[in-house]
């Protein structure tokens, strides 16, 4: 679901996400359906046949289609961040995932939240991604310069992310302009 609003210098075609993005959600997270891996690939994503990288368009073409097929009862922002919770989970399940993920449960929240631009790296996205604490225990992350970005998403990733140092956290994505989006997260003291 490219941002209609997009930038002429980033485009779903030119930028990459990395084929395990994929595996990790489409592969691992998401309950297999006939109809749903048929769907994929339509969309440009074959499960059996995972390349290493994709276009930012045919990643949220996918992310689009898995969402309809899965979360498709749910208002579009409730199933797109319920989408980045299973990133995660469908990542823990990799082999990359297996070893970027394990230290996350033994730091605290803000100290995860603190690491959230460097785990976006793993990914090629030309955003800058800046945490900003405004109190303990409640963070804003300012994501700026990526139009293939898709704020809902990354607001669960980032939920499930600061959610393996073992608190409940609350989060929400606001849309500041082409590019530009902030995820609001907080947990309890």
């Amino acid at each position: 679901m490219p941002d209609p609003e997009g930038s002429a210098s980033i485009d779903g075609l030119s930028r990459k996400v990395r084929g395990v993005v994929l595996e990790g959600l489409f592969a691992k997270a998401m309950p297999q359906s006939p109809e749903l891996l048929a769907a994929l690939k339509q969309a440009g994503f074959d499960p059996s046949n995972i390349a290493s990288e994709y276009t930012a368009m045919v990643f949220n073409a996918c992310l689009e289609v898995a969402r309809k097929h899965v979360y498709g009862s749910l208002p579009v922002a409730e199933g797109l961040q319920k989408m980045g919770v299973a990133q995660i989970e469908g990542i823990k399940a990799t082999f990359i995932g297996k070893i970027i993920m394990p230290p996350l449960y033994l730091i605290g929240p803000e100290r995860v939240v603190r690491r959230i631009p460097s785990l976006f790296k793993v990914d090629s996205t030309p955003a800058e991604i800046t945490p900003i604490q405004i109190q303990p225990g409640s963070w804003r992350i300012e994501f700026r310069g990526d139009p293939t970005m898709v704020p809902d998403y990354i607001g669960g990733i980032c939920k499930a992310i600061v959610e393996l140092s073992g608190r409940s956290v609350t989060a929400s994505a606001r849309r500041r302009g082409a590019g530009d989006f902030d995820v609001e997260l907080s947990w309890p003291g």
